[in-house]
């Protein structure tokens, strides 16, 4: 696994699963997934009886509509220092997608457990559940164009970082 851990921040719907799976399959860095990925069945758990989840796959699919309370879940599952789901997921990841509180994100890079924190920048809602914004971030990668623009823009900071395959 490659030794460079990544934060890849930004609004919700700004393209940050593209950017993780990009560099999944193009780079030497493993990716095993987002936040919301990483604690599906723990948010299910906690919202079934409140929207009728019948199953985890069915929480995952409408977490968009309740991006706060999946916030709070992982928030919650986080404590007491902010970095439980963090630490399991560096453990086969060097990619951490979709961390949204800005606490979590500086008790990461303190911990060393992230080397380099990446916004993707969109033109897309404010999403309530992000307390982060690109001030908090090392890195702006603007996604405001077209799907290959983007991927040239990340095989240009992948060969910066040494880390293309």
């Amino acid at each position: 696994m490659c030794s460079i851990n990544l934060a890849i921040c930004g609004e919700g719907r700004a393209g940050k699963d593209t950017v993780a799976n990009w560099l999944q399959n193009y780079t030497t860095l493993q990716y095993d997934g987002s936040t919301s990925e990483a604690c599906a069945t723990l948010c299910y758990e906690a919202l079934k009886e409140q929207y009728g989840y019948a199953d985890v796959a069915a929480a995952f699919a409408d977490r968009h509509n309740h991006r706060r309370e999946w916030a709070e879940c992982i928030w919650q599952f986080n404590q007491p220092d902010g970095l439980t789901l963090y630490r399991d997921m560096v453990g086969d990841s060097n990619i951490l997608n979709g961390i949204r509180r800005a606490g979590e994100l500086q008790a990461c890079v303190d911990a060393g457990i992230v080397d380099l924190r990446i916004w993707i920048d969109r033109d897309v809602p404010k999403d309530e559940s992000c307390e982060i914004d690109a001030d908090d971030c090392d890195i702006v990668i603007r996604n405001h164009g077209a799907l290959d623009d983007l991927h040239r823009k990340l095989e240009r900071f992948a060969r910066t970082l040494g880390i293309l395959a």
